[in-house]
């Protein structure tokens, strides 16, 4: 962050931290392992005066935001996120107002690869951790959902709500390990186009080898292969003479 920004923060007139009434994670994972998030923060409707004049002062800068609501932090890929690239959007949100931070990041890593089937597993949820175990805070919800096509093979701690491609957590929930989830997509097949094709096979360099020979071979032996072609071309000729021979004859009697 630029100098002039942080000194613009330090003279900002001090308000009192606000702290969200519930907090929505929604992660929605892509067949490649990246997710796309949105976290919503709401407030009692008390707070929208305090809200809107917050963001007359500061804008819409994540770097200013933090500062000022509570446990506010990308809760998915932690650190990884960069501060410029999330979005922070102030709206009423199911009649409440609130702040909805988005922003992307690679959430999942592959695991494992099959004829049919392609494998991702992420545990890169970040939550307080209390007595050696990570929880997830009252007043928020942790929704995971994966591609359409996709299904889950294991899901830690176990889900509030499981759907078919959706998990949901409503806090307080605990677990001793990371909160974890794996799912697997099929196995996309691209058929090459032509030009990848020839454009493959001409970078080969066995194809290239061969097909190099073959020339060579073919002009060395040029005239020797058209004797070849001929006497071939001739003797198949004569066959087909000999063959029409007998239905000459039978027309020449009758």
């Amino acid at each position: 962050m630029k100098k002039w920004a942080l000194l613009i923060f330090l003279f900002l007139p001090l308000v009192h931290a606000l702290t969200p009434s519930s907090v929505l994670i929604d992660a929605r994972f892509n067949g490649d392992g990246t997710a796309n998030v949105t976290e919503v923060y709401s407030f009692p409707s008390s707070e929208e005066e305090n809200l809107s004049n917050l963001a007359l002062q500061i804008g819409y800068s994540y770097f200013f935001w933090k500062k000022y609501v509570e446990g506010m932090s990308p809760h998915v890929c932690g650190n990884s996120v960069k501060d410029s690239d999330i979005t922070i959007i102030l709206k009423e949100y199911n009649g409440l107002p609130s702040v909805l931070m988005t922003y992307a990041c690679h959430a999942a890593r592959k695991v494992s690869e099959d004829l049919l089937w392609t494998t991702f597993t992420s545990d890169r949820f970040y939550f307080p951790v209390v007595g050696g175990l990570m929880t997830l805070p009252e007043n928020y919800t942790l929704t995971v959902t994966i591609p359409s096509n996709g299904r889950f093979t294991a899901v830690i701690p176990p889900a509030t709500e499981v759907e078919k491609t959706t998990v949901t957590w409503e806090g307080p929930v605990s677990t001793a390990k990371r909160f974890q989830v794996t799912y697997a997509v099929p196995k996309v097949y691209v058929v090459p186009s032509i030009s990848y094709t020839i454009t493959s096979l001409a970078t080969n360099i066995y194809i290239l080898t061969a097909f190099f020979v073959l020339l060579a071979i073919s002009l060395l032996f040029k005239e020797r292969l058209k004797e070849k072609v001929s006497e071939w071309a001739g003797r198949f000729t004569e066959f087909e003479g000999a063959e029409a021979s007998p239905s000459r004859r039978k027309q020449g009697k009758s």
